[in-house]
């Protein structure tokens, strides 16, 4: 779980980025300038320039305003058809600081490797190299979870590829990731964009709470002080809670089944109050607030029937079926003294949502 104080708390600058990159050095299509002057013009302030077995620190465009992050992607091929390969970006700090690479120093592809646990040489290159590595591209690359689970030690993996995703629709919803995390792997999930055209560029990147060197930016990286985005800009987060509890009679269709509804409704009322529990928990331990919403799905407390017999039509069943979805029918815009009422030990969360909103921009 990303830290609320470390992503946006930090008193530091956040600095916007893109950790993969390819150009005439390997198999891109435009020149280092070329590229770097075009993230400039798009508010990028630090690139790497990640092209395929060449190490650069080299700024071809100094006047930019664009910093140059140093970096690599390296590769593995796996036994066996079709496309079955590892790539590894890698990203370091500048020489003075503890590099281990060479500007322009080239690396060999490793080959026919039998499996993905015999990737881990190259990822101990890389780490004693004083360089982060980067899972790239697990979709393209016809990777399983399980074959990055394999090989631990890496602190980012891509969750969004532009390259990938505008080219063959892979690496683009961050399904890997969730596998991943699911089984215990504490992984930071990073937007690129893998250009190899100027359009493949700018779709993804990283926000990063960082000063403006590598070694503040890769520190950053390496705890989990960033973002990573395809668009919206995050300023800050919330936790949420809700709770669906009745304070009075409900107003069913006359044919419902009353017992089904209250036996449905108790039933999401104990898993809300048992999740909310967790989510002040978590809050408490991490410094995040909460704010407190109603799922609203209709307007009014009148609209309930309405709501649960469209229901009951999508899902092709009669009004007083006991096994039907059901809702509350409290899920409809409340008042300011309805919500307080729902959580009278915990006013915060009513003055948080009021925080929220005065925060969006008026149109």
């Amino acid at each position: 779980m990303i830290i609320h104080q470390a992503a946006f708390d930090g008193g530091k600058p956040v600095l916007k980025g893109n950790l993969h990159t390819h150009t005439t050095r390997s198999d891109g299509r435009s020149t280092p300038e070329t590229v770097i002057r075009q993230y400039a013009a798009m508010g990028y302030d630090f690139l790497a320039l990640t092209d395929h077995r060449v190490y650069n620190y080299r700024n071809d465009a100094p006047d930019s305003g664009v910093m140059i992050l140093p970096g690599v992607e390296l590769d593995v091929t796996l036994a066996g058809s079709g496309n079955h390969v590892i790539h590894i970006v890698s990203v370091g700090p500048e020489e003075k600081d503890g590099n281990g690479f060479r500007q322009d120093q080239r690396f060999e592809s490793m080959k026919e490797m039998k499996d993905a646990s015999e990737a881990a040489p190259l990822r101990d290159l890389i780490l004693r190299s004083g360089n982060l590595p980067l899972f790239c591209h697990p979709e393209w690359s016809g990777n399983t979870a399980q074959e990055i689970l394999a090989l631990d030690g890496f602190p980012l993996m891509e969750i969004w590829n532009s390259g990938c995703a505008v080219e063959n629709g892979l690496d683009r919803h961050a399904a890997y990731w969730d596998e991943v995390l699911c089984a215990g792997r504490k992984i930071f999930g990073v937007a690129v964009d893998d250009g190899h055209q100027l359009w493949h560029n700018g779709l993804g990147y990283v926000m990063v709470r960082a000063e403006r060197n590598p070694a503040s930016i890769l520190e950053a990286l390496r705890t989990g002080a960033f973002y990573s985005s395809c668009g919206p800009v995050i300023d800050d987060f919330y936790l949420e809670v809700s709770l669906h509890k009745n304070f009075g009679p409900v107003k069913l269709a006359s044919c419902d089944n009353r017992s089904a509804y209250k036996k449905n409704n108790q039933g999401v009322v104990r898993l809300q109050q048992r999740s909310n529990e967790a989510i002040f928990n978590i809050a408490r331990e991490l410094g995040i607030k909460v704010i407190a919403t109603n799922d609203i799905h209709f307007v009014s407390r009148d609209d309930g029937i309405a709501h649960d017999v469209m229901l009951a039509v999508q899902w092709k069943k009669s009004i007083d079926n006991p096994g039907r979805r059901r809702y509350s029918h409290l899920e409809y815009m409340k008042t300011e003294k309805e919500m307080h009422r729902l959580f009278p030990e915990h006013p915060e969360v009513i003055e948080n949502t009021l925080e929220v909103a005065e925060k969006v921009e008026r149109y």
